[in-house]
């Protein structure tokens, strides 16, 4: 998230998401997460 957002938005992002995952599993919605890399060579 490197110049993305600023640090705050980026702290309030990780305490947000996990209560938000969370809420959606307990109602039953099945997540999948994907993650990937953009790396310069």
């Amino acid at each position: 998230m490197t110049g993305y957002c600023t640090p705050e938005r980026h702290r309030l992002f990780l305490r947000q998401c996990p209560v938000f995952e969370r809420t959606l599993a307990e109602d039953g919605i099945l997540l999948r997460k994907y993650t990937d890399t953009a790396e310069s060579r």
